[in-house]
């Protein structure tokens, strides 16, 4: 009799779970094999996240990406533009983030992790501290800048993620 019971009851609860991943748009399997890759696209740039990540508009950066932890900015800064300011456009990523550590007021120098231009900073925003691991990228009429944040505690277990996700760039 417990028996009979116990199947009843886990029945139950497999089936509230399976009407409960249907009505909410998720697979079963999705519930158990955590987030999946997701490709993202704009204006030339190409990054593989993941599904927990939205776009987002934003009047100052070419791309937005943001999930509850992380936000990745995209910055692309045309050559032509460059040239408007003085820079010559046949500088080095090293060279331009740099320039964008000094322009920003930022101390510190650029770093090559993994293959990658990077910089590194953080920042108090909204009343967090929040750090920012950066990655330039030079295309064929731009420089891109794409900055990886989180808020500073979780920093150092998230890098490894941010490194996976950099090289995934892909600039036309």
């Amino acid at each position: 009799m417990k028996t009979a019971k116990t199947v009843k009851i886990l029945s139950l609860v497999l089936i509230s779970t399976l009407l409960f991943s249907i009505f909410s748009g998720c697979s079963f399997a999705r519930m158990f094999s955590g987030p999946q890759e997701k490709e993202f696209s704009k204006s030339g740039f190409t990054i593989t996240l993941t599904d927990e990540f939205s776009e987002s508009d934003s009047s100052t950066m070419t791309a937005l990406y943001s999930s509850q932890e992380y936000v990745v900015a995209v910055l692309k800064e045309e050559f032509t533009l460059l040239e408007q300011a003085g820079i010559d456009p046949n500088i080095s990523e090293t060279e331009y983030a740099q320039i964008v550590l000094t322009n920003n007021s930022i101390e510190g120098s650029p770093t090559t992790e993994d293959g990658l231009v990077t910089i590194s900073y953080q920042m108090e925003a909204n009343g967090k501290n929040m750090s920012y691991w950066g990655v330039a990228k030079k295309g064929s009429d731009a420089f891109w800048l794409v900055q990886f944040v989180c808020e500073s505690d979780i920093f150092e277990e998230s890098k490894p993620q941010f490194i996976e996700w950099a090289q995934t760039i892909t600039i036309e």
